[in-house]
């Protein structure tokens, strides 16, 4: 069998390895991308030449925002579960 990539995992990867993303540790990079994996589709593909043929910009540009956005929401989540309390 090929290997088979999730491409928002690859994405989200990708953006949380910006230097926007510079100030966290790389344990809370795992956290965030496991986090905002689990709230995007799984994108399939076995190459990543395969997604130029099937999005155009427009798409590519959305599913970046759409990964952004569940990156955000995974530190807000991590953020106000370590201000909770431990139970």
């Amino acid at each position: 069998m090929r290997d088979v990539f999730n491409y928002n995992k690859q994405l989200v990867c990708d953006l949380l390895a910006s230097s926007d993303y510079d100030d966290l540790s790389s344990e809370d990079k795992d956290d965030i991308a496991c986090i905002a994996l689990n709230h995007l589709p799984a994108k399939y593909i076995s190459n990543q030449i395969d997604m130029s043929f099937y999005l155009n910009y427009d798409k590519k540009e959305q599913m970046g925002k759409i990964a952004e956005i569940a990156i955000t929401e995974a530190i807000a989540y991590l953020a106000s579960s370590e201000d909770e309390p431990a139970k």
